[in-house]
């Protein structure tokens, strides 16, 4: 499994995309473009509301086998995004509650994803599998 760890800046989320790329560059494009868009939602989701002032560290973890698995671990503010309600896609976007669309989205696109809080630390794992 490979791992990245960095600063809780959004300016260092293409550090982790551009990290990963090359153990995902043999799969199809639409797989990588789903684990792109898992990434980004995620690590933006830690950084904009785990934190003040964006402080703290985000460790990343990939291992790419007959599915890919992603790990998230972060000493940011709990949250557990599987306790939020999916957004009502059905309404129009201006009647919409703000929020909820990034997670929305992660679980649309990967085939499982679980949330533990431990050690006064979050951990998400998120899996696709690759067929």
């Amino acid at each position: 499994m490979a791992e990245i760890c960095i600063e809780a800046q959004i300016e260092k989320i293409g550090e982790v995309l551009d990290f990963f790329a090359p153990m995902i560059e043999h799969l199809p494009p639409k797989i990588k473009s789903y684990i792109g868009i898992m990434i980004d939602e995620i690590v933006s989701n830690i950084i904009y509301f785990g934190y003040d002032e964006n402080h703290g560290l985000i460790t990343v973890s990939m291992n790419v086998n007959s599915e890919i698995t992603l790990e998230f671990e972060d000493d940011g503010m709990h949250f557990n995004p599987l306790e939020v309600s999916d957004p009502d896609v059905d309404i129009p976007t201006e009647e919409r509650d703000p929020g909820g669309l990034g997670i929305f989205l992660v679980k649309k696109l990967s085939d499982a994803v679980y949330y533990q809080r431990k050690n006064q630390k979050n951990y998400l794992t998120v899996i696709k599998k690759i067929n």
